[in-house]
């Protein structure tokens, strides 16, 4: 699996929804203009579904919207951080701050798990968490993710 870091398409370093529906979309706004988003409406109907099976909210001020989807060709991914927090119905009752959203080919199911585990663990890093939540630029985001992979 390639580093976390070379699928990521967007960034978004203020994001400004009050809840979680406009969060989804905010988040996906930042992605549909992916080359390999072949059918946008279906893709963003995918990510609702699999929210509705249950949250993404992972704790820790920490969600992970995503899907398996045949609208894509390759994994798509947007990383955004929200300063105020949100309300996420994650499973530790936490607002969300950090939000990492991927699509991928429903043929990538191994490469689907493998890149929500890495993701999960990052999560579970609080210093991982601050250093990403009070990044300036698109660029530091990056280098904090590629840190975290050498780890």
């Amino acid at each position: 699996m390639d580093n976390i870091y070379k699928n990521i398409y967007k960034i978004n370093l203020d994001l400004k929804s009050k809840t979680k529906n406009a969060l989804l979309k905010e988040m996906f706004k930042e992605i549909k203009d992916s080359e390999y988003i072949l059918d946008k409406d279906k893709a963003f109907e995918d990510l609702l579904d699999r929210e509705i099976i249950g949250s993404t909210g992972i704790g820790k001020a920490v969600a992970i919207p995503h899907a398996k989807t045949d609208s894509v060709t390759k994994i798509v991914m947007g990383v955004g951080i929200h300063k105020e927090g949100i309300d996420y119905e994650s499973i530790d009752e936490e607002k969300v701050n950090l939000v990492f959203m991927f699509l991928t080919p429903n043929s990538m199911s191994q490469e689907y798990l493998t890149l929500l585990a890495r993701i999960s663990r990052f999560a579970q890093d609080k210093s991982f968490r601050e250093t990403l939540l009070n990044a300036s630029s698109e660029e530091e985001v990056i280098e904090i993710i590629k840190k975290m992979e050498i780890k």
